[in-house]
């Protein structure tokens, strides 16, 4: 009889510790859907820094302007309140998700800010003099191999004119082409085009070098300011793949700088010529 007694009170007990812990959890679930509903609430609240805009806002407010690259889509512009206030185009670049930033510099304390918002430990660094805009005063260019080589890899070029201006070109899927030059030459034509310093064609032509019999035309790594590291002799056929879109003067004459490629019996020459060198 006595065993009886306690084998109820056993299970009156644990009758009652089960009820009082399905209270507990009902009431913390009831907890837990207050605090949501309050942090639901809190965040509609908070107010995002980050609006969209349009590319006359941008210009007229913040004096910035994007130039749209060919083959670029799905464009559109952003302002990320601050100071200062930072202006953004979003697009798409060959496929991959692209982003271009640019502000007013005056106000940073350090001499050229990193506005991309990227901050990866990069594999490769580097200045690079690919503007020929004269206002172009620093430049760099950075990038880093994604783990899957398949998926190329992050690139941003970063520069800084005289008007007080800073930008950068970041750009999520740098096709992963097999020697770094060619991916060089994808993120500068890219930053060139929103700058609007180079402009692509959409196909090149073949242009003749035009020079005395007793002359040469240097080919340089850079528009007006890069070095000479070959030389063509009058006559000679190069494949012409873009240009600049401001002319510069030299030697009395005014004309763009030309992008070119020239293919030997033993390896492809590639860099800038003067167009008053060129033919046609």
């Amino acid at each position: 009889m006595k065993n009886k007694r306690i084998k109820i009170m056993t299970c009156v007990g644990c009758l009652v510790l089960l009820l009082i812990v399905c209270l507990f959890g009902i009431r913390l679930r009831e907890t837990e859907r207050t605090l949501s509903s309050d942090n639901a609430e809190k965040q509609v609240s908070i107010t995002n820094p980050i609006r969209e805009s349009s590319a006359e806002e941008i210009y007229a407010k913040l004096n910035i302007r994007f130039y749209i690259p060919k083959a670029a889509s799905e464009v559109k512009y952003f302002i990320i309140s601050g100071t200062p206030p930072v202006a953004q185009m979003d697009f798409v670049y060959k496929g991959a998700p692209c982003t271009a930033r640019g502000c007013d510099v005056t106000v940073f304390d350090i001499a050229f800010p990193d506005i991309s918002g990227l901050h990866y430990e990069w594999s490769y660094t580097d200045s690079c003099g690919f503007f020929s805009d004269e206002n172009v005063i620093e430049s760099k260019l950075l990038y880093k191999q994604k783990e899957n080589p398949i998926g190329g890899g992050i690139g941003v070029v970063e520069w800084m004119d005289k008007n007080n201006r800073v930008y950068s070109v970041s750009c999520g899927g740098v096709p992963p082409y097999a020697s770094f030059e060619a991916i060089d030459d994808f993120l500068m034509d890219l930053a060139g085009s929103i700058y609007g310093s180079i402009y692509v064609f959409t196909s090149g032509y073949t242009a003749k070098i035009r020079c005395g019999e007793n002359t040469a035309v240097g080919l340089r790594n850079a528009p007006r300011i890069g070095k000479i590291f070959h030389w063509f002799k009058n006559g000679t056929d190069v494949y012409v793949s873009k240009r600049t879109t401001q002319k510069q003067e030299r030697g009395g004459k005014k004309d763009f700088w030309y992008y070119c490629y020239y293919v030997d019996e033993i390896q492809i020459y590639e860099g800038w010529i003067f167009g008053g060198d060129l033919e046609n």
